[in-house]
């Protein structure tokens, strides 16, 4: 299965954002599950891992003052957001 990267520029109130973007055309998460997605030891059916990736990756956004965010559908796909704020010295150069 496919997976696509993108990784983009945002405006937003707060100022500039980077964007990465992470989606499949797979067979979407279950909507029961994702109020768990990012909890930890939360690993989802079939899943050989212990449940910590998610968790791990939102807790590093947060820390840097971003978002980790999950659309998905059945049938159509998932898609990760991952959003951190630029830093005001980066948006001189």
């Amino acid at each position: 299965m496919p997976v696509a990267l993108e990784i983009t520029e945002e405006m937003r109130e707060t100022g500039k954002w980077a964007i990465i973007s992470v989606r499949d055309e797979g067979p979407g998460i279950e909507a029961a599950l994702l109020p768990k997605l990012f909890l930890p030891f939360s690993p989802g059916p079939n899943s050989a891992g212990l449940g910590l990736g998610l968790y791990l990756v939102q807790g590093i956004a947060k820390a840097h003052g971003g978002t980790l965010t999950v659309d998905s559908a059945p049938s159509v796909g998932t898609t990760f957001l991952f959003a951190l704020p630029v830093a005001h010295d980066a948006q001189a150069t």
